[in-house]
């Protein structure tokens, strides 16, 4: 072999090793991106997203992979075609231990798997409330409208602003995870509304889930509570609002601000109903305002589906306020209690 030759082939070898070295540096690099992605993801309470895992996740629903949403799968087997309809009182959440952790559920007489449906979540005010007191105001106008209605209870429900909390969020992903597996629910499609303390929750949790509500409806609700979230986070989120002027408990000056935020920041799709001379309760001879709320809501969409790990990442830097870390199923407080 001549001198030239070796010196070709001394070349190739090192271009090779060199080569194979920055492949195995890629490799390495995209194997902790995974991992860092598996564990954001974990702590979303969201199912692994490596292919092979959603494809066995897929053949398992019965369903084609496109169709299915993370945290929206349904159980083994699939959605079952003979789920429970009409009411369901005092549903348990799983995986919580939790008294309080429970919540009453609607379904459309209509409902089938072989569509999906819309749900929305209504929390009811406090402290003290339960999870029954917007039962008759909205439960038939939600399924009247083939929509899921669920009618959460507050955990702990003893101090002000309760559905603020950090841990509340937790739980109220937990739910809608829990029915996703039995009802085939529409991931584009999930709204958010609430009363007093729980419009409240609405306007809070509505903003660190702007990833995925639909649509949120604070009705009598305190906006820009404190630790008060960015009105940045509303600007894609379709709000409407409900305030009557002789509300002394929560003053309609609160949502008065939102309007006034919201129209520095140019945004176009919020409804503000102040209603004159009326009190903190809305409902009462205003059936005719509850339907025009109800019907708009079911017509609001998604862009794209629910994305529960974008409501993760806002959580976690909302419960800085709190000591809150996002450790276990609901977090940990830095302090007995955390409030």
């Amino acid at each position: 072999m001549n001198r030239t030759l070796r010196v070709l082939l001394g070349l190739v070898a090192v271009w090779t090793f060199a080569g194979s070295l920055a492949h195995a540096s890629e490799q390495d690099a995209e194997a902790a991106r995974i991992e860092a992605r598996r564990k954001a993801r974990a702590m979303a309470g969201l199912p692994p997203d490596d292919p092979a895992e959603a494809g066995r996740t897929h053949a398992k629903a019965g369903a084609a992979a496109p169709a299915l949403v993370p945290g929206f799968e349904p159980q083994a087997g699939g959605w079952p075609a003979d789920a429970p309809k009409g009411f369901q009182k005092a549903v348990k959440v799983e995986g919580l231990d939790e008294p309080d952790a429970l919540y009453h559920l609607f379904v459309p007489n209509e409902y089938t798997p072989q569509k999906e449906w819309p749900a929305a979540l209504v929390l009811h005010g406090g402290p003290g409330g339960n999870a029954g007191n917007l039962v008759p105001t909205f439960a038939k106008r939600l399924t009247e409208r083939g929509v899921l209605a669920i009618f959460p209870q507050a955990l702990g429900n003893k101090v002000l602003l309760e559905w603020n909390y950090p841990h509340q969020v937790r739980y109220l992903r937990a739910i809608v995870q829990q029915i996703a597996q039995r009802y085939r629910l529409d991931p584009s499609r999930v709204y958010l509304m609430g009363h007093s303390m729980g419009g409240g929750g609405t306007w809070c949790q509505g903003a660190l889930g702007k990833d995925v509500w639909a649509a949120i409806a604070p009705l009598s609700g305190w906006y820009a509570a404190m630790p008060r979230v960015s009105p940045d986070l509303y600007k894609d989120l379709p709000v409407y609002a409900i305030h009557g002027t002789a509300d002394a408990q929560v003053p309609c000056s609160r949502t008065d601000l939102a309007e006034q935020e919201f129209k520095k920041l140019g945004k176009a799709d919020f409804v503000y109903r102040r209603l004159d001379g009326v009190g903190h309760d809305v409902f009462t001879g205003q059936g005719e305002e509850l339907d025009k709320l109800c019907d708009w809501l079911v017509k609001q969409k998604r862009a794209a589906p629910a994305n529960w790990a974008g409501e993760e990442e806002q959580l976690v830097k909302y419960g800085r306020f709190f000591k809150w870390s996002p450790d276990g199923p609901l977090g940990k407080y830095a302090e007995e209690g955390g409030k």
